[in-house]
């Protein structure tokens, strides 16, 4: 059952995790608009590249 939320978990976990960067600022030697713009980037290739199972 949760291997076909494999996608809505992979976004999710990435949300938490620029949401911990943000609120405790980690600093990663970038500015804000590149970091954001590279989480959403990474964000996107892994929710592409991992496939949800289909429910059987």
């Amino acid at each position: 059952m949760l291997a076909s939320y494999n996608k809505f978990i992979v976004a999710l976990s990435m949300a938490v995790l620029e949401w911990i960067r943000v609120t405790y600022n980690i600093d990663l030697g970038l500015d804000e608009s590149t970091m954001t713009a590279l989480v959403g980037a990474i964000t996107s290739i892994l929710v592409f590249a991992i496939p949800n199972k289909s429910r059987q």
